[in-house]
């Protein structure tokens, strides 16, 4: 019988070792990642960092970079900064009324609960660029993202 922190200790040496694999492994996942994957399936397995190793490796990288973005407060910051408006052009009525006109029935209504929800709602904000930028694309491109 073996102890549970010896084999918490291999583990963690196991997972978090860095040899030429890793960088093998990475090389090949970023530039080449069909390559990986055969060979993986040709078994040439040896060569590279386990799957399960690699992405292991990753969680607790990304948990590391986002403790200390929480812990030096750059990310609070970059999620409480008022966002600037100064560039907003509220749309004229007959600039909706235009792209209205465009849309297909469902996509009136969602434009219409878009357009009630008034200025504390970003996607309003977006609709409402959108449209006062130029009516004739807005109906274009809103036809694509406001059914969602």
């Amino acid at each position: 019988m073996r102890s549970v922190w010896p084999m918490l200790r291999e583990f963690s040496a196991d997972t978090f070792e860095i040899d030429s694999r890793v960088f093998r492994t990475l090389k090949l996942l970023f530039f080449k990642p069909g390559q990986l994957s055969i060979e993986f399936s040709r078994n040439r397995r040896a060569n590279y960092v386990s799957p399960l190793r690699l992405f292991l490796f990753a969680c607790f990288v990304h948990l590391g970079v986002l403790a200390v973005l929480i812990s030096s407060g750059w990310l609070s910051r970059a999620i409480s900064e008022p966002t600037d408006w100064s560039g907003y052009i509220e749309p004229t009525a007959e600039q909706i009324e235009s792209v209205r006109s465009r849309l297909a029935p469902e996509q009136r209504t969602r434009l219409d609960e878009i357009m009630e929800r008034g200025l504390d709602d970003m996607n309003w904000r977006t609709v409402a660029t959108y449209i006062s930028l130029d009516p004739a694309e807005a109906a274009a491109s809103l036809r694509c993202s406001i059914v969602c």
